[in-house]
């Protein structure tokens, strides 16, 4: 394993179903360093000083249209996740729940459909009014 290397899925893997209107936010998202994405925020693993993790995306205010794929349930290791006031439709996926180490999730002000999801509450989280 090479010094700093990042174990996991690439947010542009996970978020692939947005569609910008006017920040351009992932234009850098194809890059092979998703530590070096906009908006993307990766820490060392404390018991590997070797390894990073995505720890946070913070997508807030950015005029985003799309939905949640099931495929974030791949962000395992991510404390942070805010996408509050943008466009997110869909329903929030129900493989949400192995997001374990979850601490923050800001899902509002978004089109968000149905009821609210019970996968929600059983994560370890604080929410953001």
């Amino acid at each position: 394993m090479e010094q700093g290397e990042v174990t996991h899925h690439s947010p542009n893997q996970v978020l692939r179903n947005l569609n910008e209107i006017h920040l351009n936010l992932t234009v850098d998202w194809f890059r092979s360093d998703v530590c070096n994405y906009t908006s993307v925020y990766c820490v060392l693993t404390l018991d590997n000083k070797r390894i990073r993790i995505v720890a946070d995306i913070d997508l807030n205010h950015d005029d985003i249209v799309g939905y949640l794929p099931e495929e974030a349930r791949l962000l395992t290791d991510i404390l942070l996740f805010h996408i509050n006031t943008n466009r997110f439709c869909k329903t929030i996926p129900h493989k949400f729940e192995r997001l374990k180490r979850m601490f923050e999730l800001d899902l509002s002000n978004n089109r968000f459909a149905g009821k609210f999801p019970s996968v929600v509450l059983k994560l370890p989280v604080s929410f953001l009014p």
